[in-house]
């Protein structure tokens, strides 16, 4: 059941207009004379533009949304996976899965992540590998990190021209919001310790993209969360200069869009370096 089958069942009048059906205001303390709530056709959440009234329709009635949104991510996957018959790249034949905790993380985590090492693509040589998948969950591509130093680059993409997507592109909301992070061990480790709606970003070049039609299209990544009734993001970049920039550069552009907010680490933090106790305390301060 989407929301206009919803409006439909319920017998409330509403008027289409673009990403949004308008009704007359369900606060019982503002009499609505014109219709001047609007409700997102794919969210379902409502916002009063006259009185600030705000929820979400699918909680008034008491609907799954979280079932129904999942029905609607693999019918859209179904149909991409038929329309584009997407190939995916295979992992190596001599890859061997990571079988122990590295950085911090779990290797139960880093399981659920594909992790693995290879000799037989050169470039990822020496490094802990991270498969890339897209929204119809073909592998796209891979990262790798060295395992056993911070040499420069730390970390290499394979193919090395890709362009990776926000990852993981299905995530499920917590308070329906998702982090944002620069790299994949940040939001790897994120994960490990409980922040399971962590995505990341690759890198700070996302925040601060100066090209307009750039910009269109990092602003299309972060619509395709909404599907999954994605209400905030949270930006949690790295506690350094760079990481402050790019918050500052994604806040700017992605604001009038989206509601954002800033998590600022301490200076010389990242999430990917953050313990369990870090991430605890952290996850009560956004969520409790």
């Amino acid at each position: 059941m989407d929301v206009k089958e919803i409006l439909d069942s319920k017998g409330i009048e509403y008027i289409s207009k673009g990403r949004d059906y308008s009704v007359r205001c369900w606060n019982p303390e503002h009499e609505d004379s014109n219709p001047s709530m609007n409700i997102d056709k794919i969210t379902g959440v409502f916002n009063c533009l006259s009185c600030g009234y705000k929820g979400d329709i699918y909680n008034v009635y008491n609907i799954n949304k979280e079932k129904l949104i999942n029905i609607k991510i693999e019918k859209v996957l179904t149909m991409i996976r038929d329309l584009l018959s997407t190939k995916s790249i295979p992992i190596p034949d001599d890859a061997v899965y990571v079988n122990s905790d590295f950085r911090g993380i779990s290797k139960s985590t880093l399981r659920k992540f594909g992790a693995f090492t290879t000799d037989s693509i050169k470039e990822l040589e020496g490094r802990t590998v991270f498969p890339i998948s897209n929204i119809h969950r073909d592998i796209i591509g891979f990262q790798g990190r060295y395992t056993y130093s911070d040499l420069s680059p730390r970390y290499k993409f394979y193919p090395e021209h890709m362009s990776p997507p926000l990852y993981p592109p299905i995530v499920t909301p917590i308070k329906d919001s998702i982090i944002l992070v620069e790299g994949i061990l940040d939001m790897i480790n994120l994960h490990d310790k409980g922040l399971t709606n962590a995505v990341c970003t690759f890198g700070t070049a996302f925040g601060t993209v100066k090209n307009k039609e750039k910009k269109r299209k990092n602003l299309e990544k972060l619509t395709h969360y909404k599907i999954l009734g994605v209400e905030k993001f949270w930006i949690m970049y790295d506690g350094d200069t760079p990481g402050r920039k790019a918050t500052e550069g994604l806040m700017k552009y992605a604001s009038e869009t989206f509601t954002m907010e800033e998590f600022f680490l301490e200076e010389g933090q990242d999430p990917g370096s953050l313990t369990q106790e870090e991430v605890t305390k952290i996850k009560e301060i956004i969520y409790e």
